[in-house]
């Protein structure tokens, strides 16, 4: 069964339920490729881009990739046959085979690069400093030869991910490496996989990630990352996050790594903004302000109701709906479990929300923010449209480090002592950073550009 995910308008992934993850494909109409780097220079010299000398290092080294894959042949991928299906005879047969075998099956741990392979880029800094844009002018000037390509945020991948690891072992039980299943079905349709926004919060995602880029990376996919997070940094404090360590050796050794501390946030550097982020929340004007917007955006043809979204089965109350607007409170979108699954639906349905209600949240509020960045994410990369109302500034609803710990090339001693500090306030530092790159994202979100945009 083929399912149609949106990931990033104007892309969309396919979805083979039984392990392929399938193609964000962007059809190219230009008969003249530039190498990245030309481009750059025509977007400086053209005044779209602000000549920058941290993103000038890090665009020579996604030229050399360019340069590598010009002559860079993926190898052909072959793919075991699938086992027999849960309940079937063969699948009893199947593991009295193993029982009495004495081979031992290849590990992936010991499997070397493939020849030729190009080394793929990890591209990290803080927030608002223009590694995603970098990543898409890789992204959109491939070499001729790279035709087949995927670009995706790294929540709607591992979500897939699961889902499609989910499907395989319920039809073949354990009889399938299921992790090596995705990724061969994702190299027969990639030679080129960009993660937008890698970050890892969840053991279950910790330890997956690394057998799946061994794997990937086993069947030649070249892999492009863009994290606010050094490798090293990844998963900080997490649970079992001895067992995420060679991943993050992994990463360092397959892929170069690439710090772009620009000193600017590009996102904050846009044109001014309008009224959409409103407090304080109580106020009889911002609760009017806020029907407006609703009004403006409601489809006169579909009067305000309750509506559902279903995902993986589930049903989702959307408390007020019309068109293509919806409206929650905090309460209501982040009070409740959600997952980044549930939330890229959501983003994927709509395409504006109001959110009223949101409260000055306490440090100790880990579950509620997180899941409010979650949806932030989700509306972000579906390019959705964002008012809000809150009982303080934006800014201040939760709390967040010093500017100057939050730079990867902070003081290690001072770092340390405010992680220390978060670490045992609320069980790491992970929120704090985020959050900091979701404020980010919010400032972006706020301009008369991104309002206006179709």
């Amino acid at each position: 069964m083929l399912q149609v995910l949106r990931v990033s308008a104007p892309c969309f992934a396919f979805v083979d339920t039984i392990g392929s993850i399938g193609v964000c494909r962007v059809v190219r109409f230009t008969t003249f490729h530039n190498t990245p780097i030309e481009v750059y220079n025509k977007k400086v010299n053209d005044g779209v881009w602000k000549r920058d000398p941290y993103q000038e290092t890090a665009v020579k080294a996604i030229n050399r990739l360019y340069t590598e894959l010009e002559s860079y042949t993926q190898p052909p991928i072959t793919q075991d046959s699938m086992p027999a299906e849960k309940g079937s005879i063969l699948s009893w047969i199947s593991p009295l085979k193993k029982m009495f075998s004495r081979k031992k099956s290849p590990t992936l741990t010991s499997s070397l690069p493939v020849p030729g392979m190009p080394k793929g880029i990890y591209l990290y800094g803080d927030v608002g400093c223009g590694k995603t844009a970098l990543m898409d002018l890789f992204y959109h000037n491939l070499p001729p030869n790279v035709t087949r390509s995927q670009r995706i945020h790294f929540h709607a991948f591992m979500m897939q991910v699961h889902r499609t690891s989910h499907d395989l072992q319920d039809r073949y039980g354990f009889e399938i490496d299921f992790i090596d299943h995705i990724a061969s079905g994702i190299a027969k349709e990639t030679t080129v996989l960009c993660f937008d926004e890698l970050q890892v919060t969840d053991v279950a995602d910790a330890l997956l990630l690394r057998r799946l880029f061994e794997a990937l990376m086993k069947y030649g996919v070249v892999i492009f990352i863009t994290s606010n997070r050094a490798p090293s940094d990844l998963y900080k404090n997490g649970i079992q996050r001895e067992s995420f360590i060679p991943c993050i050796k992994l990463l360092e050794h397959r892929l170069q790594v690439i710090c772009l501390d620009s000193p600017n946030d590009y996102r904050r550097l846009k044109s001014k903004t309008e009224d959409t982020y409103l407090y304080p929340a109580n106020s009889p004007e911002v609760k009017k302000a806020l029907e407006n917007w609703f009004l403006c955006y409601a489809d006169e043809k579909d009067p305000a109701h309750q509506d559902e979204v279903e995902v993986f089965g589930r049903k989702i109350i959307v408390p007020k709906a019309s068109g293509n607007v919806a409206w929650f409170t905090f309460e209501q979108l982040c009070g409740e479990p959600k997952s980044a699954a549930d939330y890229l639906s959501l983003a994927s349905r709509y395409h504006v929300f109001i959110v009223s209600d949101i409260p000055k949240l306490s440090i100790e509020s880990k579950d509620l923010i997180h899941r409010f960045i979650t949806f932030i994410d989700a509306l972000y990369d579906t390019h959705g449209k964002l008012i809000l109302s809150s009982e303080v500034p934006v800014q201040e609803i939760y709390p967040t480090a010093p500017s100057e710990v939050l730079s990867s090339t902070a003081d290690p001693a001072a770092k340390g002592k405010i992680e220390s500090h978060y670490h045992g306030a609320f069980g790491g530092i992970e929120e704090v950073f985020t959050f900091t790159r979701c404020l980010s994202r919010l400032s972006e979100m706020k301009k008369q550009s991104w309002i206006h945009s179709p």
